[in-house]
């Protein structure tokens, strides 16, 4: 990056720490004194950590956030060190607030509250919201597409899903089990597609529902295997990519 660009990062920095409130006073932001003392520990201050690989570092120069996290992770204890030395925190303040400055760039405001709001109630959202992890794990450690008994295995691998798949007038994995029952291989080689991440989403999608709409057209019931249902298969296999879709 050239000079007149990392010197309007930290003019951008700069007018955005303003606003910030200070971390032992949220009534209070910060003296202007206080973050251009920041601003030039960030800027040419690196030298003076010592750190192999960051002494001739302008953090400036970095605009992206999960780069400038490497940096945060291998300097901060020595920016502690230092600060602690000077009896001060700028060091510490100006890695701190230039991470939450670049994250805010990135992922924007909103997403960036949601997440805190998040980790603030985290007690309570880990209380209600565990069991779906808990569900993911016994999916994993059971699942296995070559069992014998594939309904046996279905049981089991879905045995923690609860209200996930079956509440209230919702009975997704019954009609999946009923299916299963009546058609052992087909269920498998549904499965074995759905799974397949080389196949286009919509395929697959429509490929999985097609014979199960049809089994239970016949019967003239209701056969349940809508996108949530579907969305909860694929995150069970896959946590870090799907996640759990809910209409409502």
């Amino acid at each position: 990056m050239n000079s007149s660009k990392s010197e309007r990062m930290e003019k951008l920095f700069f007018e955005w720490f303003k606003l910030q409130p200070q971390k032992n006073n949220q009534n209070k932001t910060y003296k202007e004194s206080t973050i251009n003392a920041a601003i030039r520990l960030l800027r040419d201050g690196l030298q003076k950590l010592k750190v192999p690989g960051y002494e001739v570092v302008n953090c400036f120069n970095i605009t992206n956030v999960n780069t400038f996290e490497n940096l945060y992770q291998d300097c901060y204890s020595a920016a502690k060190k230092y600060d602690d030395k000077e009896g001060m925190r700028d060091f510490r303040n100006g890695l701190e607030f230039y991470l939450e400055f670049l994250k805010e760039q990135s992922f924007g405001k909103p997403i960036l509250e949601i997440l805190k709001a998040y980790k603030n109630n985290f007690a309570q959202i880990d209380a209600e919201e565990r069991y779906k992890w808990e569900a993911v794990a016994a999916f994993q450690k059971n699942w296995n597409i070559k069992a014998d008994d594939i309904v046996s295995m279905l049981r089991v691998s879905f045995k923690g899903a609860g209200n996930l798949l079956t509440s209230g007038y919702y009975y997704a994995f019954g009609t999946l089990l009923e299916f299963a029952e009546a058609n052992p291989e087909e269920t498998r080689n549904l499965f074995i597609q759905l799974y397949d991440e080389s196949l286009d989403f919509k395929v697959r999608y429509e490929n999985f529902r097609k014979p199960i709409i049809k089994f239970f057209k016949e019967k003239n019931k209701n056969h349940y295997q809508d996108l949530h249902a579907i969305s909860v298969y694929l995150s069970f296999k896959y946590p870090e990519k799907y996640y759990i879709y809910k209409y409502a």
